[in-house]
């Protein structure tokens, strides 16, 4: 595995288009000293791949809604389990409190903390 992120090709899938590609290609060159982003941030927010899809003005300034919000917001009405198993989800819930601890008084109070003073001022 290790030898092929060495020596490998960059292989993309079909659904990654070209301006895509090419700012993981350039995240990804082997060659730190070629990589872009190594003179700075703006290098990479003038690659097309951004300059054609984020306006970092407006985003700057909170004017772009993220495109996830609606999901967000659907659900705190109602959850979308539709994800999970059926087995799961028509279960009660049930307080999974577990009595007892696993560390002992005894051993808490053999904690120390060298050189750590606590004062109080008032």
């Amino acid at each position: 595995m290790y030898q092929k992120i060495l020596a490998d090709p960059l292989t993309f899938g079909s659904d990654i288009d070209t301006e895509a590609r090419s700012i993981l290609a350039s995240l990804f060159n082997r060659d730190p000293s070629k990589r872009i982003g190594i003179n700075g941030a703006e290098e990479i927010k003038k690659h097309p791949f951004f300059v054609n899809h984020i306006h970092f003005g407006r985003l700057l300034q909170k004017k772009i809604e993220p495109p996830l919000s609606r999901c967000i917001k659907s659900v705190a009405i109602s959850p979308d389990v539709s994800n999970f198993d059926t087995v799961f989800t028509a279960k009660a819930p049930i307080d999974s409190y577990v009595a007892g601890s696993h560390l002992s008084s005894t051993v808490l109070s053999s904690l120390s903390f060298a050189g750590v003073s606590i004062t109080t001022s008032l």
